[in-house]
């Protein structure tokens, strides 16, 4: 990876291609250190057994393309909540106002899912209603919290630093909604 050499491209990414393309290289139970991966269980179920010195590594873009997929899921199940919470308001212009708010959750499809440095970067728009709606509804405070920490996760320098970072993640969660958030 540090010196951007492409050592292999497979054909197909089942456990005989990888272990005849492991294997054909030099000294390979001894020189293979870290292996980078995706999140698919198929090779961790048998890679480890192969090179059993080798430490896994879930790669970065694997990770947050996961993170977004199950904020944007997890944003989906917030809006349904709050929107039978709105339902059940009696009429008048706080319900009303909630639910403009929530409006700009169902119209700004990834508003949970841009990067702190992204927001900087847009017009301020997103940003302002990000926190229109963080300010009202709670449940998206902690949602865009917990977002935010991967972030933080990925910029610690030492494993000890991101490990307390973890720790931390972990702490926000509510009790009993892990599955939710």
């Amino acid at each position: 990876v540090e010196n951007g050499l492409l050592l292999d491209m497979l054909e197909g990414n089942d456990k005989d291609s990888f272990t005849n393309a492991i294997k054909s290289l030099k000294d390979w139970d001894k020189n293979i250190k870290v292996v980078t991966t995706d999140m698919a269980n198929s090779y961790l179920s048998w890679m480890p057994a192969l090179l059993p010195n080798a430490t896994f590594v879930i790669d970065k873009f694997h990770v947050v393309q996961d993170v977004n997929r199950k904020v944007s899921a997890t944003k989906k199940w917030l809006y349904e909540y709050r929107k039978n919470l709105i339902k059940n308001l009696p009429d008048g212009l706080e319900k009303e106002e909630q639910r403009e708010i929530l409006k700009l959750v169902n119209d700004n499809k990834r508003l949970f899912n841009y990067s702190t440095k992204s927001l900087e970067k847009k017009d301020g728009q997103k940003a302002k209603k990000l926190a229109t709606v963080i300010a009202k509804f709670p449940e998206f405070a902690l949602l865009r919290t917990l977002y935010q920490y991967i972030e933080i996760l990925y910029e610690q320098e030492t494993r000890e630093d991101a490990e307390r970072v973890w720790d931390e993640w972990q702490e926000l969660l509510p009790p009993n909604t892990e599955k939710a958030y």
